[in-house]
C-alpha cells in the first residue's frame, strides 16, 4: 500500500522532458504501482508531453485508441516524428544551408542564373 501511494506521488510531479524514452520507461516503472488505466493514464500522459506530440498524434490517429498501450506507442511514435522534424527546422535554419544558393533579391534566383527577359532571346 505504501509502495502504491509512493508511486502515486512521483507520478504526479514526473515530468516529460524532451526524452520521450526516458519518461516513458519511468512512468511504466511507476504505474505497476499505480495502475493507471485508460483516461487517467491517457489524461496524466496528455497533461505531462508538449503540444506538438499531441498534434502530431492527433493527426496520425485520429480514431480512439484500442487500449493503453496503442496509446502510448502512438505517442511515442509521434515524439520521434517531432525530434526529425526540429532537426530538419534547424538544418533548414542553419546559415550555411539556409539560403540554398540563392542571391538576395534574386526573386528565387540561384547564383550565377540569369533572368530571362521576355523582350531579349
Amino acid at each position: 500500500m505504501r509502495e502504491g501511494a509512493n508511486a502515486q506521488l512521483k507520478l504526479g510531479q514526473l515530468g516529460y522532458n524532451r526524452d520521450i524514452k526516458a519518461y516513458l520507461t519511468e512512468f511504466r516503472a511507476l504505474n505497476i504501482y499505480t495502475r493507471r488505466m485508460g483516461e487517467s493514464l491517457q489524461e496524466k500522459f496528455d497533461q505531462a508531453i508538449s503540444y506538438n506530440i499531441l498534434e502530431i498524434r492527433f493527426c496520425q490517429n485520429p480514431d480512439e485508441f484500442i487500449d493503453d498501450e496503442h496509446f502510448l506507442c502512438a505517442t511515442y511514435q509521434a515524439d520521434l516524428h517531432v525530434q526529425k522534424l526540429k532537426v530538419l527546422k534547424a538544418s533548414k535554419e542553419a546559415p550555411s544551408g539556409g539560403s540554398h544558393g540563392l542571391r538576395p533579391g534574386s526573386g528565387g534566383k540561384k547564383d550565377g542564373q540569369k533572368e530571362k527577359n521576355p523582350g531579349n532571346p
